[in-house]
């Protein structure tokens, strides 16, 4: 799931690395307000027939979120243990996000905090994903600046 994330979303998965690894408590909060507002916005739509399908789609995708928000923090994971920064190869994501998931894994298996410590994991990658999600924008190309005309003379301005 992270190599076809990784490979789909290269530009949405480093927005929410480094969402997480400067600003952790704003995705801590964005999650756990998404895991208290989506089920509201969820049963809202639930209620009359037309809303049904966007209520269920709505549920889908706060889901796929929470799934998908350990698979973030487990690339900031790893790559911090790699002391990896800047732009990296597909090989070099891949590798930092398996340590990273071995290490979230390994700590989920812990008797007392484990079921805890995913809940929170789960938060935190979700509320960057959404933060990423909620702030995209479509940025055009950049051309550069047409030339001027070399017929046209000078030009004055008042």
């Amino acid at each position: 799931t992270g190599l076809l994330m990784a490979g789909l979303f290269p530009r949405s998965i480093g927005r929410a690395a480094r969402l997480i690894r400067f600003n952790p408590m704003r995705c801590m909060l964005a999650g756990c307000a998404s895991l208290f507002l989506i089920p509201v916005v969820v049963l809202a739509g639930m209620l009359t027939v037309i809303g049904i399908p966007l209520g269920l789609l709505v549920a889908g995708f706060a889901a796929a979120l929470l799934y998908l928000g350990k698979i973030v923090l487990a690339l900031v994971i790893g790559s911090a243990l790699l002391q990896r920064r800047g732009p990296q190869s597909l090989g070099v994501v891949m590798g930092a996000m398996a340590i990273g998931l071995v290490v979230l894994y390994s700590s989920f298996a812990l008797p007392v905090i484990g079921g805890s410590l995913a809940l929170l994991v789960a938060l935190v990658g979700s509320g960057s994903l959404w933060w990423t999600w909620l702030r995209s924008e479509v940025r055009p190309e950049s051309a550069p600046p047409p030339m001027p005309d070399a017929q046209a003379g000078p030009t004055t301005q008042v």
